[in-house]
């Protein structure tokens, strides 16, 4: 426990000095934070292609970002896919493009599909990629009919980001307190 001494005449001054210090560590605990968030994030994100996956960023904001307004850090997603799917989508039409990514998506996964040899290894050949295909105009009509289905993913992340942010500001403060302040002594000796 720090202990602050000072005298009536710059006790103000002191705990001015120690809060905009509280308010460094903190922003700086809280970019930690943002890290670790990270690889939080990358572990529970959906992954197909690993561009959602890999398009996580953490970032610290310079200065002390603590305060109206500020944000100390940031934790961002900026594949253009990232929000349908969190979010999901309501129905809507599927572009010829559309169909093409569901087609090249379905032919990835045909395993999953089905789409295998007697032997049990993923088809290959005109009539597999015409099933596969067949396959992604029956997802393009289920979205067209019911959407996208939301998948939570970050949402569901966010009490464990949270406590990753709570356990980093608690470990900053913790040390500052520790720390021997000016004009006084460590632990009340």
């Amino acid at each position: 426990m720090a202990v602050l001494s000072a005298t009536p005449g710059n006790i103000g001054g002191k705990v001015k000095r120690r809060n905009a210090e509280a308010k460094r560590v903190s922003a700086r605990a809280l970019g930690r934070a943002a890290h670790r968030g990270r690889a939080v994030m990358v572990r529970q994100t959906p992954v197909d292609q690993g561009q959602l996956k890999n398009s996580w960023k953490a970032r610290r904001s310079l200065g002390t970002g603590i305060g109206a307004g500020n944000i100390a850090a940031t934790l961002t997603n900026d594949a253009p896919h990232a929000g349908i799917i969190e979010s999901g989508a309501r129905p809507h039409p599927v572009s010829n493009e559309g169909i093409a990514a569901l087609h090249a998506w379905v032919w990835r996964h045909r395993a999953s599909f089905n789409l295998v040899t007697a032997s049990g290894r993923p088809a290959s050949g005109k009539a597999a990629k015409k099933a596969a295909l067949g396959i992604a105009y029956a997802i393009a009509a289920k979205i067209q009919r019911e959407g996208q289905k939301p998948t939570y993913f970050v949402k569901k992340s966010m009490p464990q980001m949270h406590n990753i942010a709570i356990q980093e500001v608690a470990k900053a403060l913790e040390k500052l307190a520790n720390r021997k302040v000016r004009g006084g002594n460590k632990g009340g000796k």
